[in-house]
């Protein structure tokens, strides 16, 4: 597979990627829980390792500024706007 190949296949998941944040944002809002919050905190972070490798510093950013929060045990997580720029950084690339 051509690196073209993998980036086309990246672009083509990206609003899958988009629906889990979203579901596990819905999840965690709706049972603010451990596991709930540890689920979100894993799929940030996964996304912020390969939106930065494919090309959308700025999604990475967002989702590592995030990762930070919930490690710091920030309890007001602002998520809404974390998942509008998110979403709004995937119209963003450096290709």
């Amino acid at each position: 597979m051509s690196l073209e190949d993998l980036m086309r296949k990246y672009r083509e998941s990206i609003p899958s990627k988009l629906e889990q944040i979203a579901r596990l944002i819905d999840e965690y809002e709706h049972s603010p829980s451990k596991e709930n919050l540890a689920a979100l905190k894993l799929a940030v972070h996964k996304l912020a390792g390969s939106a930065g490798t494919y090309g959308y510093p700025e999604a990475s950013r967002l989702c590592k500024n995030l990762e930070s929060q919930i490690d710091k045990g920030e309890s007001r997580l602002p998520l809404s706007l974390f998942y509008q720029q998110l979403t709004r950084s995937f119209s963003q690339t450096t290709h």
